[in-house]
């Protein structure tokens, strides 16, 4: 909530905490899943499946590998951000972090 405009996209990267990533799936905006809402807050809902997963191909992720990315994730590897008009490389940025209930597939 309380985005400084609509977002443009929002996905997960693979990225330590400080440390920049690759996209690795989407949620909205891109990556063949529905645009983003046009609000400044609310919640968004979806599956993720393996065809989902673009890469990041560059830090050894191979496109659809749904597996490696949930392992990095439960590792504290991954963060999701979104990306508004007013903030192109991003608006907020919070590091993933596993619940104890696991990944379901």
């Amino acid at each position: 909530s309380g985005l400084s405009g609509n977002p443009a996209a929002a996905h997960v990267h693979i990225g330590q905490v400080a440390v920049n990533g690759g996209v690795s799936f989407f949620f909205c905006g891109g990556g063949g899943k529905p645009a983003c809402p046009a609000s400044t807050s609310g919640t968004i809902n979806g599956t993720v499946v393996a065809a989902d997963v673009v890469g990041p191909t560059a830090q050894g992720f191979a496109a659809g590998d749904l597996d490696s990315v949930l392992a990095a994730i439960q590792h504290g590897l991954g963060y999701a951000n979104m990306h508004t008009a007013n903030f192109p490389g991003g608006e907020i940025r919070g590091q993933l972090r596993p619940t104890g209930h696991g990944f379901g597939h």
